[in-house]
C-alpha cells in the first residue's frame, strides 16, 4: 500500500470513523457515485423506513383501541397514546386517520363510534 493511501486492503476507508453518522452521502459519494446519485438512493431507503414506521405505528394504534375498547375505556388519543408510551403520536395525520378509522370498525360499542353530522 503506498505511502498516504487512506484504503486498507479492503473497500473500508480507513478514516470512515471520523465521517459524522448523519452524512451518509458522503460516504456514498466516496464510493464513486455523484452527490445527485448518492440524495436519490437515500431519499429512497427514507421514504421506505418512514412508510414501515408509519404502517407499525398504525397496526400499534389499531391494537391499542382494542385493547382499551375490551377494557371497557374510551379509546381516546390521550389514553392510546399512553398506552402506547408515545406522547404525540397521534398528531400525525396519517395515525390520527388509523385512530379514527379503528373507531368505526364493527365490534366496537355503538356510542363510542365517530359520526359525521348527526
Amino acid at each position: 500500500m503506498p505511502k498516504g493511501a487512506i484504503y486498507d486492503s479492503g473497500d473500508e476507508c480507513k478514516f470512515s470513523h471520523f465521517i459524522p453518522k448523519f452524512t451518509p452521502q458522503l460516504c456514498l459519494v466516496a464510493r464513486g457515485l455523484t452527490y445527485k446519485q448518492a440524495s436519490s438512493i437515500l431519499s429512497f431507503f427514507q421514504a421506505k423506513k418512514s412508510a414501515e414506521r408509519f404502517e407499525k405505528s398504525c397496526n400499534q394504534v389499531q391494537q391499542a383501541v382494542s385493547d382499551l375498547d375490551a377494557q371497557g375505556y374510551y379509546p381516546s388519543t390521550w389514553r392510546v397514546e399512553v398506552l402506547l408510551g408515545k406522547p404525540g403520536l397521534c398528531r400525525e395525520k396519517i395515525i390520527y386517520a388509523a385512530w379514527k378509522e379503528a373507531l368505526q370498525e364493527p365490534g366496537y360499542q355503538a356510542l363510542w363510534r365517530v359520526t359525521d353530522g348527526a
